[in-house]
């Protein structure tokens, strides 16, 4: 990673991120995102070429505007990876934003692209059911993923909240697609989740290591 000096994330926070990103150049839309954004901190590995940016937002950012973002940064200082960690006031957590933490959990890797096409999603006060078409070797195979878990994660990570997430089949839906579509569905969520475990502790691993580093980009 080139341009990156060493500075302590107190320092960080009194700067906006527009200001640590110098080489990166935003649209409009990607620079409210970061211009809205505020107690924020970078860290930086250097040999992995990794950055991750970690800040509040007084609103709701969509997915896939971070995805974006994070893409747009990576591409500008030829990284392997960026990730933004996005923090919300808890009240922002309500039924609206499951199609967002869907998305998250779809993208972490831990099950297959599309698995959550079709569901359906009740958020009581610490607990949200997700009821699915799948039958119960779907269900079991994302038990295995430890997906309720990663879920959970995630919205403890962005609301600061302990929700319990429970995943279970909805015998009252059923999959616009033939049998031998859902095999093959299945099939490679079973091969997905194999590896699941190995890629989130991987994922737990760069974390550690980005908090044992500082750095300004």
């Amino acid at each position: 990673m080139t341009d990156v000096q060493s500075e302590r994330v107190a320092d960080q926070a009194a700067r906006s991120l527009l200001h640590i990103l110098k080489k990166y150049e935003p649209g409009m839309r990607m620079l409210q995102i970061l211009e809205s954004a505020h107690s924020h901190s970078v860290r930086a590995d250097k040999q992995k070429r990794l950055l991750e940016i970690s800040a509040c937002f007084p609103s709701l950012i969509e997915k896939q505007d971070l995805y974006q973002l994070e893409e747009e940064i990576r591409a500008a200082y030829e990284l392997a990876v960026v990730k933004i960690l996005p923090h919300y006031p808890a009240a922002f957590f309500t039924q609206s934003y499951i199609p967002q933490l869907l998305a998250e959990t779809e993208r972490i890797g831990i099950v297959a692209r599309g698995f959550f096409r079709h569901y359906r999603a009740t958020l009581s006060d610490q607990e949200l059911v997700i009821e699915l078409p799948f039958d119960q070797e779907g269900i079991r195979l994302m038990e295995n993923g430890q997906t309720p878990k990663v879920m959970e994660r995630i919205i403890y990570s962005e609301f600061g909240l302990s929700v319990k997430v429970t995943i279970r089949h909805d015998a009252n839906q059923t999959l616009p697609s033939s049998h031998e579509e859902m095999e093959r569905r299945l099939a490679a969520i079973d091969s997905q989740l194999a590896q699941a475990d190995a890629e989130y502790e991987r994922a737990l691993s760069s974390r550690r290591t980005f908090g044992s580093k500082e750095g300004g980009v």
